[in-house]
C-alpha cells in the first residue's frame, strides 16, 4: 500500500509542476527610446511578436505630441515584413494622430507568428520629449472575414522620442 501512495503522490508532483509559458503576444515600437536633433528624422518600427492567433488585418491610431516631433502621412511610413508584398494599406495623420489600416488581399492566408508591420518616420520639431503611443481602444486584429479578432493577453508596448 506505502508503494501505491508514494507512487500516487510522484504523480502528484510531477502534473503541478509549470509548464514552461509561451511568452504574451505584444505590439510595440523598437527602439523604446529615440533622441533626435531638430530637425533630424529617425525611424520606428512597430513590431507583433509571439501572435499565436491568425490575423489578416490592423487598424490602430498612434497618439504623438506634435510640438515635439512632425509626422508626413505621404512619406512617414514604409511597409515591413509582417504581412508579406500583397497589402493594402491606408496611412493618414490628422490632429497628431496616425490612422493606420494594413490588410492582406483576398485569397491570401492569414498570419500569425513575429515580424516588422511597418516604420513611422518622425522629423525632431523642438526640444522635448513625446510619447509614442497606439490608443489601446483603437487598435483593432481582424479575420479574413472582416471579422474581429481577439488577442488575448496583448501587451501594448509605446516608445519615446526626446529631441535636444
Amino acid at each position: 500500500m506505502k508503494k501505491y501512495s508514494y507512487l500516487f503522490l510522484l504523480m502528484i508532483l510531477f502534473n503541478s509542476c509549470d509548464k514552461e509559458s509561451e511568452p504574451d503576444p505584444r505590439i510595440l515600437f523598437r527602439p523604446e527610446t529615440l533622441t533626435l536633433s531638430t530637425g533630424q528624422s529617425g525611424e520606428l518600427s512597430i513590431k507583433i511578436e509571439d501572435f499565436r492567433v491568425r490575423i489578416f488585418g490592423v487598424t490602430m491610431r498612434i497618439m504623438y505630441d506634435p510640438h515635439v516631433v512632425t509626422f508626413s502621412d505621404s512619406a512617414g511610413f514604409a511597409m515591413g515584413n509582417f504581412f508579406g508584398d500583397d497589402i493594402v494599406s491606408f496611412i493618414e495623420e490628422k490632429d497628431s494622430v496616425i490612422h493606420i489600416a494594413l490588410t492582406l488581399t483576398q485569397g491570401q492566408s492569414e498570419e500569425r507568428g513575429s515580424g516588422k508591420l511597418g516604420a513611422l518616420t518622425f522629423t525632431g520639431n523642438s526640444p522635448g520629449s513625446s510619447a509614442i503611443e497606439i490608443i489601446p481602444t483603437e487598435l483593432v486584429f481582424y479575420d479574413s472575414d472582416g471579422d474581429e479578432v481577439a488577442i488575448p493577453e496583448l501587451e501594448i508596448e509605446s516608445s519615446t522620442i526626446s529631441v535636444q
